[in-house]
């Protein structure tokens, strides 16, 4: 799943086992970011966003990261997928 994750950014994947109800159902996302971002869904997220020194945190039940999705030297990005049944 994460193979495909270019540059030297940092990343955090964190798991949990209950998730708030979200208004989102499903989110596909794409773009350039330099600034903070959070976004949301209650199923799925899909992102080929370039991190470029920005900061985004994604929460949802499922995760995907495209081909190319990318974080560079000083973005961040933080993950939080649901993993129980």
């Amino acid at each position: 799943m994460y193979k495909n994750m270019k540059g030297l950014g940092y990343f955090v994947i964190l798991i949990f086992c209950s998730l708030p109800v979200f208004s989102q159902k499903n989110l596909s996302l794409s773009g350039t970011i330099t600034a903070f971002r959070e976004y949301k869904a209650r199923q799925t997220i899909t992102t080929n966003q370039f991190i470029n020194n920005g900061i985004v945190h994604y929460k949802s039940g499922s995760i995907s990261f495209t081909d190319n999705f990318e974080v560079t030297v000083g973005g961040t990005f933080n993950a939080n997928s649901e993993s129980c049944n």
